[in-house]
């Protein structure tokens, strides 16, 4: 029998960053059970205490980690950890936190030596994959000479970068995991007070450049079947109908873009009925008014529209169009009506193009329109998206810091693990002194 574990370790020196299931690796879990026939003992964690407690005794064979800004050192170091106890173990890196150019990857695999393999995009089918060839008895030389499709490795021998000619392979539609929940993969955690999460559709149409999502992989829609989602629904309902305060999470990036939405909205609203569950809800909403309000009627959530900016020149460098503002207004404001709620929205502060200048007038411009609570983000250099790559730094003049990531650090065995972002602080259009003056408007 095979050993698999699957790593998405959360620091917990002060509470638990991401507070729902892990739903990422759930779904490569659940993928293996279907498509490899073969006897495997799959493992998945989520704190890392029972990860250490649990590799004293269980030592995988293949080993997965989500690489996540806010714990990619964490998951590095149990990955080391790992090999060091098992140096037969193939491990494989996936998740948005690693970056795209061949310089970046190279150092990453150089600095990260027990990495064997990085997936790029989506992980199910490229991790099946390398577990087939195990199975089939390929040593992890010949895997890392000859990557999957959606892989990369270093030579062996050379410590070339190889990357597999075919890109990542995608999954046609969500049904091929079938019901996550229903099958109990994910009891266990919800048991440990994790809230559920859920995912109905997978890609996103639009290509914001600050965005993961905003790839041309991901620009082709997948979606889950109405009925799978109601065999999970049925069974959390069940399963919270004594607990409000159990949050139902959707791992979708446009709820209620997309017409396969209002039958899954349908499906939530059945559940709330017969259960009184879900109370609090948390999705990340479309933009279009009409049908943001047309899903609010079936389901009781908060809608919001963010604008990041209304500067047209930096909407064009980031490949962003928002809709109309006396649009996005009235709606904020009928939102406001029927929720009772303050209307709310969001700017991102440094973007490529942004001056001071310009971004007060769209500050001005949204609190004279009646925005009650305007969030103000510095904008993240997310490592895997166009707006993190070398030429478009140089080209923005960006200067660039580290914070650690609110909470997420951790001593395990004596070894202090901090996660960091990068933040963009300064540009060629905004100077640090300005970055720091509007940065305390927030």
């Amino acid at each position: 029998m095979l050993n698999i574990a699957l790593l998405d370790l959360n620091h917990n020196t002060l509470g638990i960053h991401t507070n729902t299931v892990p739903l990422g690796i759930c779904l490569i879990a659940k993928y293996l059970q279907k498509t490899i026939p073969n006897s495997l003992d799959i493992r998945l964690f989520k704190l890392a205490d029972k990860a250490l407690e649990v590799f004293e005794y269980w030592k995988p064979d293949v080993l997965g980690i989500s690489q996540y800004a806010w714990n990619s050192d964490l998951n590095l170091f149990f990955s080391h950890h790992v090999k060091r106890i098992n140096p037969n173990c193939f491990i494989v890196a996936g998740g948005p936190n690693l970056d795209f150019s061949k310089k970046s990857r190279i150092s990453y695999l150089k600095k990260h030596t027990y990495i064997d393999a990085c997936v790029v995009f989506d992980g199910e089918i490229p991790f099946s994959t390398i577990v087939k060839k195990i199975i089939s008895g390929e040593s992890i030389d010949y895997i890392k000479t000859n990557p999957v499709p959606g892989t990369y490795s270093l030579d062996p021998e050379t410590e070339n970068l190889i990357i597999s000619k075919e890109r990542c392979p995608r999954l046609e539609t969500l049904d091929e995991f079938g019901p996550i929940y229903a099958e109990e993969l994910c009891s266990d955690f919800l048991e440990q007070g994790f809230h559920p999460f859920l995912q109905t559709h997978r890609g996103c149409p639009f290509s914001c450049t600050f965005c993961h999502t905003g790839d041309q992989y991901y620009s082709k829609m997948i979606f889950q079947s109405p009925d799978i989602f109601e065999q999970d629904m049925d069974f959390l309902g069940f399963r919270n109908r004594n607990k409000p305060n159990t949050v139902l999470y959707m791992a979708n990036t446009n709820m209620s873009l997309f017409k396969e939405d209002f039958e899954i909205a349908k499906i939530i609203r059945k559940s709330q009925q017969k259960y009184g569950w879900p109370k609090l809800i948390n999705i990340n909403s479309g933009k279009n008014p009409d049908k943001l309000l047309e899903m609010q009627s079936i389901i009781n959530f908060q809608p919001a529209i963010a604008l990041q900016t209304l500067t047209p020149k930096v909407l064009k460098n980031v490949k962003r169009v928002n809709i109309p503002f006396p649009d996005f207004v009235n709606f904020q404001n009928k939102v406001s009506k029927i929720t009772g709620n303050p209307t709310a929205t969001e700017l991102i502060l440094c973007l490529p193009g942004e001056t001071k200048t310009t971004f007060i007038q769209t500050l001005e411009k949204v609190m004279n329109s009646g925005i009650e609570n305007i969030a103000i983000f510095t904008l993240m250099k997310l490592k895997g998206t166009p707006l993190s790559t070398e030429e478009t730094e140089r080209k923005n003049g960006y200067v660039t810091k580290y914070r650690i990531v609110p909470r997420q650090f951790s001593v395990v065995n004596d070894i202090k693990i901090f996660d960091t972002e990068a933040v963009i602080v300064a540009s060629n259009t905004m100077s640090f002194e300005d970055y720091l003056e509007l940065r305390g408007l927030s």
